[in-house]
């Protein structure tokens, strides 16, 4: 599954917990979905430049 993939299916999941009334599952998949977007993101701008706007100075890089 590819990095894009994954994070799809995790705003499916925080999706699932607010349609549910389930605020407990919405943080939970949010939180696990914030994690791996440190992971991906990454990845994902290499693959995909145009989706992204260049770095500006006083911003994070993509990747390091």
């Amino acid at each position: 599954m590819s990095p894009l993939d994954l994070l799809i299916r995790q705003h499916a999941k925080i999706l699932a917990g607010l349609r549910a009334h389930d605020p407990s599952a919405a943080e939970d998949a949010m939180r696990h979905h914030l994690r791996e977007i440190l992971v991906s993101l990454g990845l994902i701008g290499e693959r995909n430049p145009a989706w992204f706007e260049a770095d500006e100075p006083e911003r994070m890089p993509l990747s390091t």
